[in-house]
């Protein structure tokens, strides 16, 4: 047994403690953005469901989850988002009664629903936000070189 196996377990509940210790700071909506690869991982999908678990556990009512495709050839990406999809169908099947999903694809299309009533979970396969913080830089630059905004004056407002 390695020391990072030992450990974990350890740390998994001591953040169990702080958490239950400060209950009504719960959040209502929690998000996660992954990597592809986070889920091709052997135990990636198994870990995303534990702590999908743990978060209905500690009364968290919304999950959002990203996940961005890094490949970026067409049908490629289509073959990644399909892969995931099927994988994230069988292991979600898995989750707690009342445990509801939308998985969306990258152009935000609906490809697959299960109903819940109490716990619901959103995937966006390919729709990592790369996109969006790129545009929002570019636009922040653009407002810089036109002497609209001083560099020193860019913030998280501006994005």
């Amino acid at each position: 047994m390695d020391l990072l196996s030992f450990a974990y377990p350890v740390y998994e509940r001591y953040l169990t403690w702080q958490i239950a210790r400060e209950f009504s700071n719960i959040p209502r909506h929690v998000a996660i953005i992954l990597k592809e690869t986070d889920l091709f991982d052997p135990e990636g999908i198994e870990r995303l469901t534990s702590t999908l678990n743990i978060f209905r556990k500690f009364k968290v009512q919304i999950v959002s989850v990203y996940v961005d495709i890094l490949k970026t050839d067409p049908a490629l990406k289509a073959e990644v988002i399909s892969t995931l999809k099927a994988k994230l169908e069988k292991n979600f099947s898995s989750l707690h009664a009342g445990t509801g999903y939308r998985i969306y694809g990258a152009d935000g299309e609906v490809n697959s629903i299960a109903p819940g009533n109490d716990f619901l979970v959103y995937v966006s396969l390919g729709f990592g936000g790369r996109d969006e913080i790129m545009r929002a830089v570019l636009t922040i630059l653009e407002e810089v070189k036109a002497g609209t905004v001083m560099p020193e004056e860019v913030d998280e407002k501006n994005a």
